[in-house]
């Protein structure tokens, strides 16, 4: 299920498909059948959030969803004083993959980087560490 708008569809996308680049045996495809991507009311200091449900028996990833929190400003072409759908898209989607939050002085320029701003368009396109973390994880 989603309430995203139709218009965040292709951004949505392009987030997963930087990952699908990054030369990872792991795959994202089309459609969400089993996940959540969502517009929610979240605190004012979060962007968004993702979360990651296992099943502790099987150590098996069975669910991941995503909420863009509704109270903030949202841009699908990167327009200043609001947060790029892209963008966010592409560091949660790095989430439901297993890596984490990044918050070294050099992982500014780092999709997986923790902080995010209006504006910022960067996290679009991965790092060579982004890169090296999922395959790493999933294999090359």
């Amino acid at each position: 299920a989603s309430n995203v708008p139709y218009d965040w569809t292709a951004p949505i996308s392009a987030g997963a498909a930087a990952w699908n680049s990054a030369g990872a045996k792991y795959r994202f495809r089309g459609g969400y059948a089993d996940h959540n991507v969502a517009r929610r009311s979240l605190s004012s200091k979060v962007i968004a959030q993702t979360y990651v449900r296992e099943w502790w028996w099987s150590s098996r990833i069975t669910d991941r969803d995503t909420d863009f929190n509704s109270s903030l400003l949202w841009s699908t072409n990167g327009g200043a004083g609001a947060y790029d759908v892209q963008s966010v898209a592409a560091h949660e989607f790095g989430h439901w993959l297993m890596l984490d939050d990044l918050y070294g002085g050099s992982d500014y320029w780092k999709t997986m980087y923790g902080v995010g701003a209006p504006g910022q368009t960067y996290q679009r396109t991965l790092d060579t560490d982004d890169s090296n973390g999922i395959r790493a994880i999933y294999g090359a």
